[in-house]
């Protein structure tokens, strides 16, 4: 009995140590993905490229425009990764959330009878 359990064990662990190594592969190649023309433009610009090739500012400023949006599509991606890719991440978030939703629920119910209470007192005082 106690052998299978472990098993079981065993075998959840190894569907975790998968999926944790899956979603950082794709995050690793995504990073390299979307780094290589912010990489590359630096390369370009330390080497002369642009200057050796008559490249106007104009487009040269482009491509330093995209390489900027592939990094910042970088961050917004790793997020999707992680709740894509990974359960346990998915069922973590999930958690957090419901947690910040009910304490913001209560902060909002206790926001709004103070300012039921203030604006009730300022008719009160009013009349």
């Amino acid at each position: 009995m106690k052998d299978s359990r472990r098993w079981e064990q065993m075998a959840a662990r190894l569907v975790e140590q998968r999926q944790l190594t899956v979603t950082l592969l794709l995050i690793v190649v995504f990073f390299i993905v979307s780094v290589i023309p912010t990489v590359s433009f630096w390369l370009m610009k330390r080497a002369g490229f642009f200057a050796k090739h008559k490249i106007s500012l104009y487009a040269e400023t482009i491509f330093w425009s995209v390489s900027g949006a592939f990094v910042a599509i970088n961050y917004v991606g790793n997020f999707f990764i992680y709740i894509l890719a990974n359960r346990a991440f998915r069922n973590d978030f999930s958690r957090v959330l419901l947690r910040m939703k009910s304490s913001w629920g209560s902060f909002l119910v206790r926001s709004s009878f103070k300012a039921m209470s203030t604006s009730q007192q300022t008719y009160q005082t009013r009349v």
